[in-house]
């Protein structure tokens, strides 16, 4: 099934909506996003696979997407 160039752009929109609520919310209760964030991180770091399987995707996170990136934004400033 195939969208509609209208559907996508409400799915987009609903998309984009919620991303702002849940930046604004975390903002709003930074206490509970670290309590929350450290016990994630202990769940974690508790289980030798999910750790290795956690490091794995940080590392190619870093590898796909932070250092092109940064990497484009080095070039940009070497040009300017």
């Amino acid at each position: 099934m195939e969208l509609t160039e209208a559907e996508k752009t409400t799915a987009l929109r609903h998309y984009i909506a919620h991303k702002k609520s849940m930046k604004e919310y975390q903002e709003r209760n930074k206490e509970k996003m670290k309590e929350f964030n450290k016990k994630y991180l202990y769940k974690i770091n508790s289980d030798p696979e999910k750790r290795k399987l956690y490091l794995e995707k940080k590392k190619m996170y870093y590898k796909n997407v932070t250092k092109p990136k940064v990497e484009a934004q080095k070039a940009l400033t070497i040009i300017v």
